[in-house]
């Protein structure tokens, strides 16, 4: 019968031995391990979230009724009702108020938003609402968030002509930038007329009012698309901003 010489085969098998006899060899592996994960290492995606659709959809209802009782009764319940049964929806949450409820859908992660408003949609078609009833379908994706955040300043501008100056240069390249979603401006200016269209106009209705360092000012909030990096987006914003820099010396933006 033939016998096993396992000692042998166990000295022939030794790695460790094999690792210290061909030293190039071994040196010359872990060097391309290294090499390999320096390369992966530089594609990684970094984020602050994980890239994960958290679909939510709004139904902001409106009917001329006099009691939060009766609202709740003729417009939230029917809506309510109806909606229940679609597909993937996780949870149901309402406010009603004295003609006017906020329904709040949230749908199961990674469903898409899409689908989900469309669905929203189809349903609120087939239900019976009072004659005065309106209603409006709001779809919001939760990775859709403000990337970063700038100050605009000048001391040689009003709040009115920065404004002004915003609208016209800085938006429109900031609005191009691969995965931004839009741009909110914040704050308020004060001019004799609103000959310069909406945007000016809504800014003086604007409740919100910005101060840096006790200094009135307006603020850029970089609002990403969902499924952008965010890391990559502040990248492309402070770039982009740089070279508006250049050609705008008299403002200052201040992350």
């Amino acid at each position: 019968m033939a016998r096993f010489d396992v000692t042998s085969i166990r000295d022939r098998l030794n790695i460790s031995g094999l690792a210290i006899r061909f030293s190039w060899l071994t040196i010359c592996g872990w060097v391309a391990v290294a090499v390999v994960g320096v390369f992966a290492f530089g594609s990684l995606k970094y984020a602050l979230f994980p890239d994960i659709t958290f679909p939510v959809v709004v139904v902001n209802a409106t009917a001329a009724i006099e009691t939060p009782l009766a609202t709740e009764t003729r417009l939230t319940t029917p809506i309510e009702r109806q909606l229940q049964p679609l597909a993937d929806l996780k949870r149901t949450a309402s406010s009603t108020t004295a003609g006017r409820t906020v329904i709040n859908l949230r749908f199961r992660v990674g469903t898409a938003l899409a689908e989900a408003t469309t669905a929203v949609e189809q349903a609120l078609e087939q239900v019976a609402l009072p004659p005065s009833a309106d209603y409006e379908v709001i779809p919001l994706n939760l990775n859709e968030a403000t990337a970063v955040t700038y100050a605009l300043l000048s001391e040689t501008r009003s709040l009115a002509e920065l404004a002004e100056l915003t609208e016209e240069t800085v938006l429109p390249p900031l609005q191009e930038i691969a995965g931004v979603l839009r741009v909110n401006v914040l704050g308020t200016g004060t001019r004799s007329d609103d000959s310069n269209g909406d945007f000016l106009a809504a800014l003086q209705q604007s409740p919100t009012r910005v101060r840096f360092d006790g200094t009135a000012a307006l603020a850029l909030q970089v609002v990403k698309q969902g499924q952008a990096n965010p890391l990559e987006v502040v990248d492309r914003v402070a770039e982009a901003l740089g070279q508006i820099q250049a050609d705008l010396p008299e403002v200052q933006f201040i992350l």
